[in-house]
Order: structure tokens, then sequence, then C-alpha cells
């Protein structure tokens, strides 16, 4: 009988054995291995190949259009572009003109096809013949409105008619057209089986002159305006008629009705546009993204057999015996500071120096959050030095360099020691003689500049930004640090507002490369004791004695730096605003992902840094 039980035991054990699951995930920093190769990135930089480049504004946004990461000028001629950006390394698809493609192992090769993309020219409308021509436009049903909407279009005429500029179904649908005798109109049918026909009173229109026309309905009054001047209105309290009809750009349905001339920036809207939209359409032109469009062609492509909808409803039109005309409606020539650069992407339309911003990180400030004890191991709260960032280089319409501003703030101080900070630009390939800097804080006279503001004695252009974060987080929230004890006075931070300035037309963001930056703590005014995230090697300043003492355990000849013999950092670089932990609370108790993320050596959770359900024990991070 014992032998027997003996034999179960035995066997249970050894089941359980096999059954035993996988290890939990360590519940703190100390108890943490991180893999070999991890370098504790969050973000990733995907590198842009373009090919068969149309002359205009090149845009690079968020899948979802909701961010704008970059833009850039092609001339036309060079035909290719080569970019650059660091994104979120959660992040997996981009749109390029709104097109929109997937990041393949950190890089884009893209081939831009005329008519199958969705372009940003700035010089190309719809020239109809008015016997065949028109655009056909699918997925009515996005489009049945009941009781709002509005239609808008630049228009030129080359005959005196009776044609449809733009028509939402037939004789049920509503629309902008031209009549023989009254000129310009806009009409609406209603459910009740009436419908209104509304004129713009201005008579026969002058043949081979550019018009902008806007039909809108509120459900209670019909409207027309021309050239931004409400010309004629009418009160209709009723629904509309709903149809899932298409939509004719050019003609009644592509079987009558044919408009002859020249047809440009046709929008509809889901709601009556205000005065203020109605001036933003005609005088400088739609991004696509306004709330309340629905659609909205440009007519840019130049050639091909597509109308490519700019908003994200992506209702593509279909060309039919189209030709295209160099001559556009005004909004997409206005170019106040004659840069090349239409102005509804130009964000400095009244500067002909500067044209486009390009932010680092792209989702607005990062966040590099530090340990201050190494080579020691802190108490990993990365609070000691919270430092928020934001880079924007400006670029000209060559796409050369301008200026970069580069704004820090300290949002938190997790110790005593007096710690400065500074970046290096580890990516550039641009020398410091040709960099200037301003706007540091630096009080305590143990740092060297060059007479351009960088810092002196360096190999890589180096710029400090303060020598003392408690001369910029000023105050004492409590009885230890500012801004890491629960339930103590939030002090806010000033912001440091570093600027760098290059030769005119010189240099592109592409030999600057912002996105290499290599930013690093200044432990208690100590200029040889720096601290750099992980795999981030020191600047010619640091004294390189501390490696591989105490708990660091970095090999320069391996290109490791700042890790510890489990491969822990010192420091976190988070493209965004990070949420750090209350003092002397590990950073695994607060963000309950992030040992996941470094134990899969960061194919899951890369986004564990997020406010999303289950990432967070809010009671361990600060909060104010």
């Amino acid at each position: 009988m014992k032998a027997r039980l003996l034999f179960y035991i035995s066997c249970l054990l050894l089941l359980s054995e096999c059954l035993k699951l996988p290890d939990q995930a360590p519940a703190t920093m100390k108890a943490l291995v991180a893999p070999d190769n991890f370098d504790w990135s969050v973000s990733k930089p995907v590198t842009i190949h373009l090919s068969n480049l149309p002359a205009g504004v090149i845009r690079i946004s968020s899948a979802d259009e909701s961010e704008l990461y970059m833009k850039a000028m092609d001339d036309g001629i060079s035909k290719e572009m080569d970019l650059s950006i660091s994104l979120p390394a959660y992040i997996q698809q981009l749109r390029i003109n709104e097109q929109l493609l997937s990041i393949n192992s950190g890089s884009i090769n893209y081939s831009l096809k005329t008519g199958s993309y969705k372009s940003i020219n700035i010089n190309t409308s719809l020239n109809l013949n008015g016997t065949n021509s028109w655009v056909k436009v699918a997925g009515g049903a996005t489009l049945a409105f009941t009781n709002k909407y509005s239609m808008s279009a630049w228009v030129k005429a080359s005959r005196q008619q009776t044609a449809k500029i733009v028509q939402k179904g037939d004789w049920d649908g509503l629309g902008l057209g031209q009549d023989l005798w009254n000129g310009w109109q806009t009409s609406v049918a209603f459910s009740d089986g009436t419908s209104a026909v509304l004129n713009w009173g201005g008579g026969r229109p002058v043949l081979n002159q550019w018009y902008h026309l806007v039909g809108t309905y509120d459900g209670t009054i019909l409207k027309i305006y021309v050239d931004g001047v409400l010309k004629n209105s009418v009160a209709e309290s009723k629904n509309i008629r709903a149809n899932g009809r298409f939509v004719s750009i050019g003609s009644d349905a592509g079987s009558q009705k044919f408009f002859q001339g020249l047809l440009d920036e046709v929008s509809i809207w889901n709601e009556a546009m205000s005065i203020n939209q109605i001036t933003t359409a005609r005088t400088i032109g739609l991004t696509g993204g306004e709330s309340g469009l629905k659609a909205y062609w440009k007519f840019n492509e130049g050639s091909g057999n597509t109308s490519l909808d700019q908003t994200i409803s992506h209702l593509d039109g279909t060309n039919n015996s189209i030709s295209y005309s160099t001559e556009v409606g005004y909004a997409q020539t206005v170019d106040m500071d004659g840069d090349g650069v239409p102005d509804s992407y130009d964000d400095y339309p009244l500067d002909s120096q500067r044209a486009f911003n390009n932010y680092f990180p792209v989702s607005g400030y990062g966040t590099l959050a530090f340990e201050d004890l190494w080579p020691s191991k802190g108490d990993f709260d990365f609070n000691d030095l919270v430092v928020g960032y934001l880079f924007n280089t400006i670029t000209n319409s060559q796409n050369k360099l301008v200026e970069t501003k580069a704004n820090f703030l300290v949002r938190a101080i997790g110790g005593s020691f007096k710690n400065g900070f500074g970046v290096q630009l580890r990516g550039t390939t641009i020398p410091s003689s040709e960099i200037t800097c301003s706007g540091y804080n630096l009080q305590e006279k143990y740092i060297t500049l060059l007479p351009n503001g960088l810092e002196a004695q360096q190999a890589k252009p180096t710029f400090i930004v303060f020598d003392n974060a408690f001369r910029i987080l000023s105050g004492n929230s409590g009885t230890f640090g500012v801004n890491v004890q629960s339930g103590e006075t939030f002090i806010p931070s000033d912001t440091v507002k570093i600027r760098l300035n290059y030769p005119i037309n010189k240099y592109t963001l592409t030999q600057l490369d912002q996105t290499e930056i290599n930013p690093f703590l200044i432990v208690n005014k100590d200029r040889s004791k720096e601290i750099h995230l992980a795999d981030q090697p020191p600047t010619s300043l640091a004294d390189i004695s501390y490696f591989g003492t105490v708990n660091d355990n970095s090999i320069p000849s391996a290109n490791r730096y700042y890790k510890s013999k489990n491969n822990l950092p010192w420091a976190l670089n988070i493209p965004g605003n990070f949420d750090y932990p209350l003092e002397k609370q590990d950073i695994l108790t607060a963000h309950l992902k992030m040992s996941s993320w470094v134990q899969s050596g960061g194919s899951e959770y890369a986004d564990w840094y997020m406010n999303q359900p289950g990432y967070r024990n809010q009671a361990f991070l600060y909060h104010h």
C-alpha cells in the first residue's frame, strides 16, 4: 500500500512538472533580466524612399489621418525623395498623401503612380467637353443626407448652358448647376415630394471667369453663395429626400446636361457650411480633415481614370472622357509669401524663408526619465529626473533647414542631486561650426561653451539645456524632491527654449537627423559623470573609468553602454507623455505590462506606457 502511494505521488509530481505554467513576469526591476540585445526603445526609426514624385507637397500622416508627421516639397524634376521619421513602436501603418501603407522592417519603399494615389499637386483642374465628360462617384449611401448639407465648387463656364456641376441623384437629389438663362443655382428635393430651385439672381455668368459656388441647407433655409457672398436664400423647413444614388460631377447621371468648362475643388458636407468655412474653402483651400466634410475632390491627378477623394470617406470617382487643365481655382494658387508652397499646406504662409514644421516626437512632447545613482543601481522609480522634450525643425520650400526649436521642461526631481541635462546630435553630419545655439539655462559655471553656444571639446554637436534642474523646477513640493510625492504641492516647470540655427539653404532634415538624439544627465554638477539611454555612447567629456564599476556592465568595444549585468538601464525615452511612478515605487509595480514587454524583447505590449485598461496601477503613479 505504501509503495503504491509513493508511486501515485511520483506520478503527480511528474505530471505537475509537465504542466508547469510559465514563470510569472518579475514584479520588480531588481528581479528582471532583459534579453542581451534589448535596447529599451519604445520607438522605431522608419526610412522612406519615394519615387515617381509629382511636383507638389508630400504629406506623411497617421493611418487615421489625425496626426501629421511630416511635410516636404518636391519640384517634380528629381522624382525621388528619401525621408526618415521616428514613430512609436506599436504603429504599423501610415499614410503618404493619404495612401495607406504598411511599415515593413522599419522601411517603406513606395513609387507614387499618377491617378492611383492621393496627390497634392497644385496645378490641375477638370476640363469638361460638354458632350460626354463627367465623373461618377459611387458609395451614395454615405452622402444620403436627410436634414442638412452643403456643396461647393470652383467653376469656369465656357458657354451659356443648362448643366449640372455636381449632383447627388437625379430629380430626387440635390446639387449645384447652371441654367441657360438664370446662371448659377442650387437645388434640393424634399421628402414630401416637393423640391426647391434657388437661382443666384445675377443672371448669366461671365464666360471664362472663375466663380466659387456654395449651396447650403440647414433644415430651415436654402442658401446660395457666390464668391463668398450670400446671393439668395429661401425658407424651407422640410426633410431632405434621402437617396442612395451615386454622385455625378459635370453631368446629370452621365446621360444629359453635360457641363462645358473647368471644374475644381468640389466638396460635399453633412452640415450647412458657416461663412468662415466658406471663406477658408475659397481663399485658402481645404485639407480634407475638416469637421462635417464628407467628400472632397481636388482634381490634381493630372491624368488617369480616377479622381481621388481627400477625406477619410475615400469616395474616389471614375473619370469618363476627362482631360485636365493647368488653370485652377483660386484657392489652389494662393501663395501669399511666393515660396511655391500653397498657403493651405504652408505652416508659415507669410514667411518665404519658412514652410514646414517637422516635429519629434511626432505625437507631441516626449519624456526622458532617469535614475541618477549610476554606476550603482537605484530604486527604479525612474523619477530622479523627468524631462519633457519636443523638437520642431523648420524647413523651407526647398526642404532645407532653417532652425530647430527644441523645448524642454523639468517635470520631476526625485532626489537631492543638482543634475544637469544635455543633448548630443549623434546622427547629424553637420559640423558644430555650422550650428549656432541659444536659449540654454546655465548658472553653475561648470560648463564651457564655444562662441556659437555649443559645448566645447565635443566630437559631435552638443548643447547643454540646463546645469541644475532645481534652477528650472524651483521650489519644494514636499518633504522630498519635487513632484514625486502624492498629495503634496505641484510645482510647474519653466520651459527652456533651445534654438539651433543653420546656414541658409545648405543642409537638409536628413543631414540633421533630429530623431537620432543622444540625451544625457550630468550627475550633481560633475561634468565628467554622464548617464545616457541604454547603448547610447558617452560624449567626449565623460569619464569612461566608471564603466564596469559597481553595477554598470558597459563594454565600449561591443557598443554596450549604460546597462547592468541583467541588461537593465538607467534611463528611458518615451515618445509621448509618461506618467512616472511615485517616489520609491518600482516602475514594474506601476506599469503592469512593462515586464512582459521587456521579456518579449519588445514584441509584446509595445504600448505598455499608455493608459489602457489593465496596464497600470494608478495608486503607484504620480498625479496632480
